[in-house]
């Protein structure tokens, strides 16, 4: 299994709405994509998601749908950096872990 940790550090707070919004939709959908699991945690501007999946082909499936595609395309919008991490893992893991191994992760600045 593998767990993806993504964190979005946005711009200025008032982005919040739109990340929100954005964020809602694609938590309602995860399942049609066969997400195992999932956490999130944000406040100000550092937001940070959590998912946990049975493969690699689920992972690329959802990477691929137009939603998720949308918000990438979206991001230089609102956000300053996002920074994502995978990892085998069977299980979520904590935050303070979490925030830790997003240090060595693969960095998209805008």
């Amino acid at each position: 299994m593998y767990l993806s940790i993504t964190l979005i550090t946005l711009k200025h707070p008032k982005h919040i709405y739109t990340l929100v919004t954005q964020a809602n939709e694609m938590l309602k959908r995860l399942g049609e994509y066969n997400c195992k699991g999932v956490k999130t945690r944000g406040f100000w501007k550092n937001h940070y998601t959590m998912t946990l999946w049975e493969n690699e082909e689920d992972i690329r499936r959802f990477n691929k749908s137009e939603l998720h595609q949308k918000s990438i395309r979206g991001a230089s919008k609102i956000a300053n950096e996002v920074r994502i991490k995978r990892i085998e893992s069977d299980r979520l893991i904590k935050w303070k872990e979490a925030k830790l191994m997003l240090e060595k992760g693969k960095v998209y600045k805008y």
